[in-house]
Parts: C-alpha cells; structure tokens; sequence
C-alpha cells in the first residue's frame, strides 16, 4: 500500500484521483522492476554468468581471479601475478508480444469492465500478436584486473580486483509494443576487491575479500496509472465505480489518457559486502572448493521524470494537470523527484571440484546456489515537492512495497581442460541456469529463462612470465513462451543470445 509521510485519512482518499499519489506509485513501480536488474550482477537478467577472468578461471583454479571466484585459492599461489584483459558483449534480444486479454479502444476511458464498458467499446484488433522488437545498438565493453602476492611465503597472500560484472546498453522502439515495460535502459557496474588469504596447511587454504559495490542505471519507459492502486480509491471515493488499481482487468488498461513517459536518470548505488572461501586439495589429483558471497543491502538514488501532459511524447492531454482543479488540486505539467530503491542481494553458495587425469587432461565444475527466493518484493521511496497536496494530506515523501516472487537459482557448469602443447592450453564449458522469474511476473526489463551456457578458450605461454589468452563465451535462453503473465503484461516470446569474446594476459613476476 502507498503510504504518505503524513497521516491520511479516508476523507482525504475522496481526493486521490491525482497524479500526484499516482506518480509516487508509478516511480516506485517502474523503478523497482528495471533497477534490480543492474545491481544484482545482472543474475536475474540478460547478463548472467558474466566472464570474470579468462576462460581458464573458475572457483578451481588457482590465479589471481580467485579474487571473484573463490579467494580461497590465493593462499596456494606462490608468485605475485596480475591478469587483466576485457571483453565485448553482443547480446541479441527480441520480444514478440501476444494479447489476448479484451481491451477497450485505446483513446477511450472507461472506468469499469462491466457496467461502463459495452460491447461496442471493445477493440477486437487489441487482441493481436504483434511484430518482433528486438534491441539496437546492444554491443557493450567490460573489463577487469587482478592482482596477487604472498607476502609470507606459503602462508599469506594478498590479492585484489576490479571488475565490471554488468555492462548493457538497450535501446527498444520507443511506440513498440514493449513500451510498457522498457524503451531505453543504460546499465553499468563495477566491484572493487581486496582479498587475503592463508594456508593452513599444504593442502588447505582459507580466503576473504571485501568489495565496494558501485552501481549506476538510467530508464525510460511508457507508465499505464490505471494499474494503480490510488488511482482506483480515488475514484470510488468520488462515487464512480471503477477497477483501476494493482488487479485491473485489460479491459480498463493501456488507455491513452493515462499512459506517461517516465525517465529515470543518474541512479547511483553504493554498498560494501564480502565473499569468503575454502580450497581444499585432499590428494594429488582432487581438489575441492566451497566459496561463499554475501546478501548485500543495496540502495539506489537516482533523479526522476514524469511527463503528465505527454502520451508516448505527443498529443498533451490535460487530465492530471487540469481536470481536477475542482478538487482543489492541480498538478505541474512534469513531475521532478528524488527516488531511492532498497531491496537486498540475496547470499550465494558455490561448491566447486576439480581432477587431473593426467598432467595434460583436467575435468572441473561447480554448483551455484542463489538465493533469490528471498526477493519478495522491495521498497521505494520518492521525495519531491511535487508530491506535496494539502487536500490530500500528502508530504514530500511517498513509499510503496513492490512484490517480485522471485524463485532460488541453480547454475551447474563443467568444464575439459587439456595441455595441447608444451605452450598451448586449451578450454571448453558447458552449464545450464534455472530462471530466477516466474511466468507471472517477467517482463523485458527483467528478460529470464532456462539459459544454457558454452565456452571455448585458448591459452599461450608466450615465457615463463606471460600468458595470453582468448576465449569466446556463449548464452542463451530457449525461446520463452509466455501465456500466464499477470493481467496480459508480459505475455509473448522472450529470445536472448549473448556473445563474450575475451582477451587477457597474465604475468608472474
């Protein structure tokens, strides 16, 4: 429920069919859905499994990228080292949209399913499945370095890194049919480590790092008010029956006159959190791993903008800046605002093994747990005087609790490494995702599904001190049919490709 930063009373309510209540709603809403996606790692995104290191890297092996993937390894490295290097990011993404709930024609407005809405209000040529969106401009750069160096031999070892788990830029139609759930999005983030580690024994090795989380995202996209709750009170209040709100049917939804560009710029985040780990080499051959990252408070500040007059940015309409002036209340034509996201990162469990069959041949995988099923929802918060109406008993400050159902995640991959060459090394992974997002609840901002992932990568020794690498990364979702989507929003086919080629080098001193 909505809350304001002063009491409320049901009088009050009379008076809610203002933007004002309903641009703290919409913020909140649009907000929640795509800024989760940067922060998290983009794990519950396009951009899951991102590449860390080279090919070569995983929570077995012992390299400076242990830093990410399990600092427990570092404690079994016995020359300081560096790797850095970066990769370019293509992803392919499209959505085909299918309708199949009724809905009235787009530039009417009627308030209820029933009563108000007859037969020949409704728009048959709504129910469609309409043509394939797929995103422009989508190649994106990330990089990252690692570093690491005993400073007591066979006993301590300080490490460190900095690395872009996310980097995306999507760019959509601007009057597709995805509208509602994104136009344009800008993603970016980067974690800052610095680790140590200390070896118990030869075969036992502990870890931990701490990392500053730096996170930064812009949106923009078409809000639907009839999908809010005090849009509904409002009107009920004033006597109209209606069913506006959270649970409205198609029939009363996407309507022209309540539909507003929203942007959402300059949102930043800044977090601390740690991951820790455990290397265990019980024999020659096997070795097994266990790392740990922590659940992590994350809070997003961003600017915020709603344009009250425009439709999809053309043909101004005056219904929430003039038509209820006779309630005494009246609206700026763009709502400016300050809007803060808290929600928590959920903890991760990775168990990772590894056996050398050979000096040549070596077999290596992990399981991931994450734990997103508890991500139920999160909270926004929006300040602006714009929001600031004496009838309506409001203050600056608004606060609404969006619910996700998000479900736990498991990430298995494998992995053949061999000794081509005395110089050459070679790579090749295979693994598979659960979708974190139920049909219920994914929308193109938040693209999911049963992802299957590959590498391959090649490794050179150039000399004892250096080594080059390059590998080429795959993901993809299988084409995601969706039919149950809540109230039609998300229903179509979701398709998602994405390509890493990586080059990095690695040097001991």
């Amino acid at each position: 429920m909505l809350r304001s930063s002063q009491p409320r009373t049901r009088s009050s309510r009379t008076r809610a069919l203002t933007s004002t209540t309903l641009v703290a709603a919409v913020t909140t809403a649009a907000t929640a859905t795509f800024l989760l996606t940067p922060v998290q790692e983009a794990r519950a995104s396009g951009l899951d499994a991102p590449v860390i290191g080279h090919e070569q890297s995983s929570p077995s092996a012992r390299d400076s990228a242990g830093v990410y993937w399990n600092p427990g390894q570092l404690g079994f490295l016995e020359r300081p080292e560096v790797i850095f290097g970066g990769a370019l990011v293509i992803p392919v993404i499209s959505y085909q949209r299918y309708q199949y709930g009724p809905y009235q024609t787009a530039d009417s407005l009627h308030y209820t399913q029933q009563s108000a809405i007859n037969a020949g209000a409704i728009d048959p040529s709504r129910v469609q499945t309409h043509e394939k969106v797929s995103s422009s401009f989508p190649i994106a750069a990330t990089g990252n370095l690692f570093f690491a160096v005993p400073v007591i031999k066979d006993r301590l070892t300080i490490g460190g890194g900095v690395y872009a788990p996310s980097a995306v830029i999507l760019k959509m139609p601007k009057d597709g049919p995805q509208r509602f759930q994104v136009q344009e999005a800008m993603i970016l983030a980067g974690k800052p480590t610095l680790s140590l580690a200390v070896k118990a024994a030869d075969f036992l090795s502990f870890g931990a790092g701490v990392s500053y989380v730096l996170g930064f995202a812009e949106l923009s996209k078409v809000q639907d008010f009839a999908a809010v709750d005090v849009l509904g009170d409002g009107l009920e209040n004033l006597g109209q029956p209606n069913d506006f709100g959270a649970d409205a049917p198609t029939e009363v939804r996407e309507l022209d006159t309540l539909a507003r560009p929203l942007s959402i710029k300059n949102a930043w985040s800044h977090m601390v959190t740690f991951n820790a780990g455990i290397a265990a080499q019980p024999t020659k051959r096997f070795g097994i791993n266990l790392a740990y990252e922590h659940s992590t408070p994350m809070k997003f500040k961003g600017d915020v903008a709603v344009d009250m007059v425009s439709v999809y940015g053309h043909d101004d309409t005056t219904f929430f800046t003039d038509d209820l002036a006779g309630q005494g209340v009246k609206f700026p034509r763009q709502v400016n605002g300050d809007v803060v996201l808290e929600f928590m990162l959920p903890k991760r469990l990775t168990l990772g093994a590894a056996f050398d069959i050979n000096e040549k041949y070596r077999l290596d995988g992990f399981v991931q747990m994450s734990f997103y099923g508890q991500v139920q929802s999160f909270d926004v918060t929006m300040t602006s005087p714009d929001l600031v109406q004496e009838p309506l008993g409001l203050g600056e400050t608004a606060v609404v609790a969006l619910k996700r159902d998000w479900n736990h995640t498991v990430w298995a991959e494998g992995a053949f490494r061999m000794r081509i060459t005395d110089r050459l090394l070679g790579s090749g992974s295979f693994g598979y995702m659960s979708p974190v997002s139920p049909d219920s609840t994914v929308d193109l901002a938040s693209i999911d599904g049963h992802r299957l992932l590959g590498a391959l990568g090649l490794g050179f020794e150039v000399n004892e001190k250096w080594t080059v690498y390059g590998d080429a990364r795959f993901q993809g979702i299988l084409p995601r049919l969706v039919t149950t989507s809540e109230y039609d929003l998300g229903n179509g086919i979701y398709r998602l490709f994405i390509a890493t080629l990586g080059l990095h080098a690695r040097k001991r001193f």
